[in-house]
């Protein structure tokens, strides 16, 4: 006969355990125990039965630590399924960005190349507008000079005398 300290001891559970068990299996462990005084001793059929009964609480536990271990790993792989919608939603739109870009690269390609286009034309008006100009001003010089030049002979000096328009419009001869 042992006592419950002696029967915790070789489960290797605190002897409150080992009391609190002895109180739910009363009704089995009646006729496997002996009172002296305080103390309780327990026979070998009732230490069977306290030691099958902690065997069975070890089985629920692990049967209930697989059963969260279960839980969390369908959680996991929930998660890695939504990990991987997201992912193929971010990579359509990744593709569908990049199918808008090459587009607005092509459409800004071409865009350069007419302002090139107009620039070499501004750049050809402004040389045509040049030498037009540069004509114009030769032309208008030309007869400006003409008009302006009068050519007066000095009766007294003998020599000839170009004169401009404003010498002929305020009268200095």
């Amino acid at each position: 006969m042992k006592s419950p300290y002696r029967i915790a001891k070789e489960i290797g559970v605190s002897p409150q355990a080992v009391y609190q068990k002895i109180g739910k299996l009363n009704s089995k462990l009646n006729s496997c125990m002996q009172r002296k005084g305080k103390k309780i001793l327990i026979d070998e059929v009732g230490e069977h039965i306290l030691k099958s009964a902690f065997s069975n609480c070890a089985e629920q536990m692990v049967e209930q630590g697989i059963e969260q271990e279960v839980k969390s790993i369908e959680q996991a792989v929930e998660q890695v399924d939504k990990i991987a919608d997201e992912t193929a939603y971010l990579r359509s739109q990744v593709e569908d960005l990049t199918k808008e870009l090459l587009i607005e690269r092509e459409h800004s390609r071409k865009q350069s190349e007419k302002i090139i286009e107009l620039a070499d034309q501004m750049v050809d008006l402004t040389r045509n507008s040049q030498i037009l100009l540069k004509q114009e001003q030769d032309k208008n010089k030309f007869l400006i000079d003409s008009a302006e030049s009068v050519v007066h002979q000095n009766e007294h000096s003998g020599r000839i005398e170009k004169k401009n328009l404003f010498q002929r419009i305020f009268g200095k001869y």
